[in-house]
């Protein structure tokens, strides 16, 4: 393992990763290296305001030592993101939701009916617990919030659509362009999914 001034060089970091993976792809234009590197150089400097508050997994131990014996971080003393789960998956079924209840009162009936039934679980079906923390905001820019987002879902196995289709399959025609935004776990998503056809069409 390479290392200089006691600072590991070996670690497969976000950027490394992006980069590395890019040149698989021939064809890529590196349009969305370009993104991603955008999006990390955001999330170090929110990382760098809640460090302190353990959130997300971001501190711990990464499960490796690097030559001077010291176990290594998830986030470094660089600042620098760590690869340490190369095969993450979303489960099929999650356990918590999170919307914004305070447009309640203009959601469709199948959407009305789906969250009440998070709440509210029929006989022999599980409750889920609700996040607030977790919701995003309902209609998002599409350009860098919901494509980015859906991207990262369908990554690691989840679902991401605007209710009517995917959302990677989107096109923005300029620059602020909203779309709504539903994303998780396939099986929850695709449950929303069938409230909607039940209720809606």
């Amino acid at each position: 393992m390479s290392s200089q001034y006691g600072i590991e060089t070996d670690e497969i970091t976000l950027q490394r990763y992006v980069l590395s993976d890019q040149k698989k792809h021939p064809t890529a234009s590196g349009d969305l290296t370009n993104l991603l590197t955008s999006l990390l150089t955001a999330v170090k400097a929110i990382s760098s305001a809640v460090r302190k508050a353990g959130l997300a997994h971001i501190q711990g131990i990464a499960g490796r030592q690097n030559v001077q014996g010291e176990e290594v971080k998830k986030l470094d003393s660089i600042g620098e993101f760590i690869l340490t789960h190369p095969q993450m998956k979303i489960p099929k079924k999650g356990s918590v939701y999170s919307v914004n209840e305070a447009y309640a009162s203009t959601w469709s009936k199948g959407m009305s009916e789906y969250i009440r039934t998070r709440k509210f679980p029929e006989e022999g079906h599980s409750k889920m617990s609700l996040r607030y923390v977790g919701s995003m905001v309902a209609d998002l820019r599409m350009l860098y919030e919901s494509l980015p987002m859906a991207f990262l879902t369908e990554q690691v196995g989840g679902i991401a659509t605007t209710g009517k289709g995917a959302v990677l399959d989107l096109v923005p025609e300029k620059i602020h362009s909203r779309c709504p935004i539903i994303l998780g776990s396939p099986d929850d998503v695709n449950e929303f999914l069938e409230f909607l056809k039940k209720y809606d069409e």
